[in-house]
């Protein structure tokens, strides 16, 4: 896997389109990471990240393959300030402590539908249940809804291509119980809409 930290300028008028349009933002990001004799874009997560001025909004992007931020294609849609990128290969020790970021869109299911899940309480029980399944135990969390945010399928020949998401930021610290689920969880993300902008698991040991 990569992890790459792009650099946005919030002051370019294509900068703000593709952030305001998280679908849209997916495809362009998908560009860096295309592989394969018919460059077909490979698996990413992304998420815009809280931490942000008035200028300058930052993107992390985790990629199965290695991305090229400088392909003339993606820079005509995508201008950006700076990237970095590496290879991650995370050492989760069983028992080991992390600290952790996600944002998520947190549903249930009901009669063949996606309803947002609105409680607090009820957001901690589908984390927690999110991790036991994912080899961890939450340890603590603080629960940020953010709102509604809305993407539109420009290419959808519908009368209504607009979706509307549950943003939802957890941080908190996990415990690690079984390092080949949790690895996998990190590899696959959290949740539904991964490719809107959610679903991206950050992990950073305790303590640092």
């Amino acid at each position: 896997m990569y992890l790459s930290r792009l650099k946005v300028s919030l002051e370019n008028r294509r900068v703000q389109a593709l952030l305001t349009n998280p679908y849209e933002c997916h495809q362009v990001l998908a560009l860096a990471c295309a592989s394969g004799p018919d460059q077909k874009p490979s698996r990413i997560l992304f998420r815009v990240e809280p931490e942000a001025n008035e200028s300058q909004s930052i993107l992390l992007v985790q990629s199965v393959d290695e991305p090229h931020w400088n392909r003339l294609e993606l820079a005509e849609k995508l201008p950006i300030l700076s990237a970095e990128s590496k290879p991650i290969h995370p050492k989760l020790a069983r028992g080991g402590c992390y600290h952790f970021r996600l944002r998520a869109n947190p549903t249930v299911k009901r009669e063949g539908k996606r309803w947002p899940i609105i409680k607090d309480e009820d957001l901690r029980i589908w984390l927690e249940r999110k991790f036991l399944v994912g080899g961890a135990r939450l340890s603590g969390v603080t629960i940020i809804q953010e709102g509604k945010r809305e993407a539109v399928k420009r290419r959808q020949i519908e009368k209504n291509p607009v979706m509307t998401f549950s943003s939802v930021r957890f941080e908190g610290v996990l415990q690690v119980e079984d390092s080949d689920k949790l690895l996998e969880l990190v590899r696959q993300g959290v949740g539904s809409a991964k490719g809107f902008g959610f679903g991206l698991l950050s992990l950073a040991p305790a303590g640092k």
